[in-house]
């Protein structure tokens, strides 16, 4: 079938057109997705300055070489690998390097905390490697610790009151409470039998 050169040219910049506007673009697609100058890179730091209930978290971020706007940076952590929380984030710009630190709070003391920084930019997304640590633990976040065990186990420093923590405690305070009631009984008992032969010695010396 013959076609007309004005046809086909009209055809070919149509179809053209088209698959710029659908993202399909030849130098578009090796942009985004064949040039590593435009990766940036992200290399988590271990943290610094841990105490009981924060923390300061490091990493180095890059900008990539053909990377005109700079990226942006984060950090991702939580008390698993998981990483449900997030930081603040930041623009690196147009630096080539970039130390970002980020300081966390509120922690849980002894507590293990994972941390992870991020790096994006229009065309990429690069994660660091997972690190993680552990927050400090003082003699005050010891003696808040709610014990464990088979004692009774109470924390009336913290809650207020003096209750069993276990089953054990339980019981052991049960015995007590009938310990108390048997000598609560027995004392009652003593005090009512003298009392009773203080009157009869009484009656007696007013017949005399």
């Amino acid at each position: 079938m013959f076609i007309k050169r004005d046809t086909f040219i009209n055809i070919f910049l149509t179809a053209t057109f088209g698959l710029i506007l659908l993202g399909f673009s030849p130098t578009l697609s090796s942009a985004a997705n064949g040039n590593d100058s435009l990766v940036p890179g992200a290399t988590t730091n271990p943290a610094t300055s841990i105490s009981n209930r924060s923390a300061q978290l490091n990493g180095l971020v890059t900008n990539g070489a053909a990377d005109a706007y700079g990226a942006n940076t984060w950090f991702e952590w939580g008390t698993s690998p998981n990483l449900v929380f997030k930081t603040g984030t930041l623009s690196v710009r147009t630096l080539t390097a970039f130390r970002h630190t980020d300081s966390i709070t509120d922690l849980i003391p002894g507590m293990t905390y994972y941390f992870r920084v991020v790096a994006e930019n229009s065309f990429y997304r690069t994660t660091g490697d997972i690190l993680s640590f552990t927050t400090n633990i003082t003699s005050a976040d010891a003696i808040n610790i709610q014990p464990t065990g088979t004692g009774l186990g109470a924390n009336a420093i913290d809650s207020g009151t003096f209750l069993p923590t276990s089953i054990m405690g339980w019981v052991i305070l049960m015995i007590l409470f009938l310990i108390l009631v048997v000598l609560t009984k027995h004392v009652y008992r003593n005090t009512k039998t003298n009392n009773i032969v203080h009157i009869d010695e009484h009656h007696e010396e007013a017949h005399h």
